[in-house]
Parts: C-alpha cells; structure tokens; sequence
C-alpha cells in the first residue's frame, strides 16, 4: 500500500505557471500609488443616476459592511461552533464533532479572508470620511 507520493507532475507544471503569472503580474508599489488616490477612494464608480453617491455615502456604506464583518466575527468567536468530522470509508480517522470557540475560531482560511475583508472596507470607509471631514492631512502624512 502506498503511504505517500510526490504530487503528479501535470500538478505541479500548472502550480508552477500560475504562480509565475501571479508573481508576473503583481503591481508595483509606484503603480499602486499612481492609481490608488484619495480621488479613487472618494469618487462613485458611477458618475450618473441615481447610484451616483457623495463621499459621505461611500464612507457611510463601507464602514456599515465592516461593522456587519465585526459583528459577525465577535458572535463567531462567542458562540464557537461543532464542526463535523465526516469519516470516509476505509479512512482510520474517527468520526464526529468538534467544538470551535475562541480564538481557535479564527485559524480557518475563510475567518482571515472574511476579517481581512472587513478591515478592507472600514480602511476604505475612513478614507472618504477623512476627505468629508477635512482631515486628508492625515492621509497625505501617513500614506502607509
């Protein structure tokens, strides 16, 4: 019975070329200044209609779905939750439920994605809210 192997070939080759796309097409840092502006953040990506919305209501929006991303991320860490351990058959591992709380709720993949997500949309919810309030010189002393 085979324990373990080396990952097939065909796996590895397109591994390795996504990766070097991915790498290919990553964006500079003076790229990312050059589009990543206060106006950028501040400005409707529709400019007619009735989508059309002040800085005050991107920021107002953004930071309402970072509170959601909060919110849930306290309730998921208070409440844990029993993730299922589904048995395949001829497999050695047992069966069964293990409970998650904590701190320990937040090791998945998807809870960092969904925490980074939210700390993306209350950054972009205060830039606009700085600009609104007349505080860019924030922005502009620490770009970073």
């Amino acid at each position: 019975v085979l324990k373990n192997a080396p990952p097939p070939l065909h796996t590895v080759v397109v591994f390795v070329l996504a990766m070097a796309l991915c790498l290919w097409t990553l964006p500079s840092l003076s790229s990312i200044d050059e589009h990543a502006t206060i106006e950028t953040f501040t400005t409707s990506i529709f400019k007619d209609g009735p989508f059309s919305l002040p800085p005050v209501a991107l920021g107002i929006i953004r930071l309402l779905f970072a509170f959601i991303c909060i919110v849930t991320t306290k309730e998921k860490i208070r409440n844990g939750s029993d993730i299922k351990i589904v048995r395949l058959p001829g497999s050695k591992l047992r069966g069964g439920y293990v409970k998650m709380y904590g701190w320990r709720t937040q090791g998945f993949y998807t809870s960092w994605a969904w925490n980074l997500l939210g700390l993306s949309f209350f950054l972009g919810g205060m830039i606009p809210m700085l600009v609104v309030y007349g505080r860019e010189d924030i922005l502009y002393n620490n770009p970073w």
